[in-house]
């Protein structure tokens, strides 16, 4: 028996299939998924499309799609994820069938290797949104695109309908997919044989003329604005970060990876003939263009750069690095595959922990862990921060359980919570606690005043899950001003305004309407963190002779002269009767680090009051505390 290239492809997808399917009916639907699920339930398609489509941001086909999928075989996850699955399997394959179409077997096989172990892939093949379609879509559009510049007279019609309709798809599956469909038009204006150039434009027409009917859409999702409320601007380092993540933040796959590089560069032997068509030119134009102006649109119009939207032109990092490498025979492709196969499913399971942190879905979990704590505190107690209709969902399947509060992911009543708190305290000396990323530190902080030990944590992506007590110790303690408001890590302290107080309530400073700045906390942030997902919570206790409007918290990061982030929180929101004749407060603010970005050496954090309304204050207690963060918060995306 004679083995070729196709019997390493098919090993190559057997491998692809085992790592997007394993425990396939236990994969739980994304935030991301639900939240598409939720915009399905609609009586009749033109709802759909008004109240489940114009109000996203997305094109309409994968969720017309989505519509008519689950109306006939079910909500079930499995259900959904399904076709994508299967259009993650079918871009490995073809991947390889590119990369030989462009270059040679051996590219084709080391690019499809890696789209089959990567998480990138991976993780997309599992997730029912317009990602992995998109590059299927795509490729299969530019294998139509490459017969049609290369050999227009062969096929003509053929690769002329494959072209146009997967074109279309693209346009109809994402903005950037739609963008990538445009490059590649516009790429083949400059190869199309002259002859061909005015078949070659009315394709173009075509393609358009098929995406008419969702203008309407397009302008009516122009209007709705951008994603900032949760997607942050990118920095310059963004194009390093996602080409690391392509390669597992591993330095062995990136050594693997530019081994293989300079190898095909020093061995190729040079030759008179001039290919057709510079394919390594293209690819390597092909990904870093989408990257480009998602990058200079995201700076200065609106936040939309992120990983998923960039991997429709993804694979072309391949080609670009391995493009040059020669056909090489039936056992090097074998090694070749093998090693690369190897890595990349170790590092995916080892080193990026993926299935722990993907199958462990925080929205479940927030229920799963309170049933296992209820099940050895029968009286327990817990809340947690939710969405309300993701809520709902997982509460179809477990029921209401009883003393478990939900409560929306944001909600900022502090003074509400904390009487709530206080009247937990009263009756409980332990509690359970779950939250989302993106729920409110203070919340935490309100929490710990109570209870500040932690009994136990467990971390998932995007959330974690706690049992507090009142008895143990608390989070590590930086600074009390007023144990070391002479050292020289506090700064602007007058000896007049401070109070020494023998009783059980402590010293005091006061800053008068005159003030507008109180004594300032300095420190350097690496010194005093070991991750940058940790939190430095702050807090004081206040008292007021007027209201405290306009008093802030402050936590600021500055790189030399450079301001990174700067937040507070205002005194009135933690009581709104704080004008108070002697009661003390406690107020908080929280910098939640893994939200902002800083360099790994360098950043200066400052804590201090700022008395913008210039009001009389009294304080105490001020405190500068750490609070270990959850490595695994983002650690789908970031290394950890």
């Amino acid at each position: 028996m004679k083995f070729s290239s196709n019997h390493i492809i098919a090993l190559v997808l057997i491998a692809g299939s085992a790592l997007r399917l394993f425990n396939f009916f236990e994969i739980p639907l994304t935030h991301d998924e639900l939240s598409a699920l939720f915009r399905l339930r609609f009586d009749d398609f033109s709802e759909l499309i008004e109240k489940g489509v114009k109000v996203d941001g997305h094109p309409a086909g994968v969720h017309v799609f989505l519509y008519f999928w689950t109306k006939l075989f079910g909500e079930v996850a499995w259900v959904i994820k399904l076709p994508f699955t299967i259009m993650g399997i079918g871009s490995v394959y073809l991947v390889y069938r590119l990369g030989m179409r462009w270059f040679n077997s051996s590219v084709g096989l080391v690019s499809a290797s890696y789209v089959a172990s990567t998480q990138y892939f991976v993780m997309y093949s599992q997730i029912a949104r317009p990602y992995i379609s998109g590059l299927f879509f795509s490729i299969v559009m530019v294998l139509a695109w490459t017969n049609l510049i290369e050999k227009p007279e062969r096929n003509l019609w053929k690769n002329t309908g494959i072209y146009v309709i997967f074109s279309a798809l693209c346009a109809y599956n994402h903005h950037f997919s739609m963008l990538f469909a445009a490059m590649v038009g516009i790429t083949g204006l400059f190869f199309i044989k002259a002859q061909f150039r005015l078949h070659y434009f009315l394709t173009g027409v075509a393609i358009f003329l098929l995406y008419v009917p969702h203008l309407e859409i397009l302008f009516t999702q122009m209007k709705i604005g951008g994603v900032e409320d949760w997607l942050s601007k990118p920095t310059a380092l963004f194009p390093f970060h996602y080409v690391t993540y392509l390669f597992h933040f591993s330095i062995l796959m990136f050594a693997i990876a530019f081994l293989l590089f300079f190898i095909s560069i020093a061995r190729r032997k040079k030759t008179k003939r001039v290919p057709k068509m510079p394919f390594g030119i293209i690819s390597i134009v092909w990904f870093i263009i989408p990257i480009a102006i998602g990058y200079i649109y995201s700076v200065y119009v609106s936040a939309v750069l992120q990983f998923s939207v960039l991997i429709f032109s993804s694979i072309f990092i391949f080609f670009f690095l391995f493009g040059r490498l020669k056909e090489q025979r039936f056992g090097v492709n074998l090694i070749l595959v093998s090693v690369i196969l190897s890595l990349s499913a170790f590092s995916l399971v080892v080193e990026r922990n993926h299935y722990d942190l993907f199958y462990n879905n925080i929205h479940e979990r927030l229920y799963v862990d309170f049933e296992s704590y209820r099940n050895s505190h029968e009286k327990g107690t817990g809340f947690i921060f939710e969405n309300p209709k993701i809520g709902t969902y997982y509460k179809h399947f477990t029921g209401e359980i009883n003393g478990l509060k939900s409560l929306p992911s944001t909600d900022q009543n502090y003074s509400s919570w904390k009487q709530r708190i206080e009247q937990i305290a009263n009756r409980k000396d332990r509690v359970y606690y779950g939250e989302l990323s993106s729920t409110d530190p203070i919340i935490f902080a309100l929490l710990q005043n109570f209870y500040p030990h932690v009994v136990s944590e467990n971390r998932y992506f995007t959330g974690s899950t706690y049992v507090l007590s009142k008895e143990g110790k608390s989070n590590k303690l930086i600074s009390n001003f007023f144990q070391d408001y002479a050292t020289s890590r506090w700064t602007g302290v007058n000896d007049a305004q401070y109070q020494k107080d023998y009783s059980d309530g402590g010293d005091t400073y006061t800053l008068t309407p005159q003030n507008e700045w109180s004594p300032t906390f300095q420190m350097s942030l690496w010194d005093e963190i070991n991750h940058r997902n940790d939190f430095i919570s702050i807090s004081l206790e206040v008292s007021g002779q007027d209201s405290l409007e306009e008093v802030f918290l402050v936590g600021e990061l500055k790189c030399g002269a450079k301001t990174l982030h700067w937040s507070s929180t205002e005194f009135s929101q933690f009581n709104s009767d704080i004008t108070t004749g002697g009661a003390w407060n406690r107020i908080y603010h929280v910098l939640k680090l893994s939200d902002i970005d800083f360099p790994i050496s360098d950043v200066i954090c400052k804590v201090y009051i700022w008395n913008k309304g210039h009001k009389h204050v009294r304080f105490r207690d001020f405190r500068v505390e750490k609070r270990s963060g959850n490595p695994k918060v983002y650690g789908l995306f970031e290394p950890f």
